[in-house]
């Protein structure tokens, strides 16, 4: 059996494909990414079925539009659209492990609430929400476990 290839996938909110290195920025210095792009697959034709984060990703992992997984906005801000996919969704991340994939996730979730990475086949914390998960308990935890300081942010740089 052939060995088959790592798949890292980065997902960004509010990036243009412009602002990196690898898309031809000849300012702004992203080796890290320009490397793994030359050594992979570097998407030039790829779009999102919508601008609203929670559909979004839902599409991503589910690969149907909005208008058939029915997440129609992000929860915090609902006005009485679902709010989570059905229990029995099959995303990505099922196909892969399956597959024997090691399927893993970093970062918020942002699809739905009640169910999280694990329900979709991913491990990862479950970072529910759109804000930043650097006051959430896990995260907290872990950064204790390890011997890491926790993350600040003074009002300075959040223009307070």
């Amino acid at each position: 059996m052939a060995e088959q290839p790592n798949i890292l996938l980065l997902i960004t909110d509010q990036q243009r494909v412009d602002s990196l290195g690898c898309y031809g920025n000849p300012i702004v210095r992203t080796p890290a990414v320009d490397g793994l792009a030359e050594q992979g697959v570097r998407f030039t034709q790829a779009f999102t079925p919508t601008s609203i984060c929670t559909p979004a990703r839902a599409s991503l992992i589910t690969g149907v539009l909005p208008f058939q997984h029915k997440l129609l906005a992000n929860f915090e801000r609902n006005v009485g659209y679902m709010t989570e996919l059905p229990a029995d969704t099959v995303s990505f991340g099922h196909r892969l492990r399956a597959a024997g994939y090691n399927v893993g996730t970093v970062g918020k979730w942002h699809i739905g609430v009640a169910r999280g990475p694990a329900e979709f086949g991913f491990d990862g914390l479950h970072y529910p929400g759109w804000g930043e998960p650097v006051h959430h308990p896990d995260y907290l935890r872990y950064l204790d476990e390890h011997g890491y300081d926790h993350f600040r942010v003074s009002g300075e740089i959040r223009g307070r």
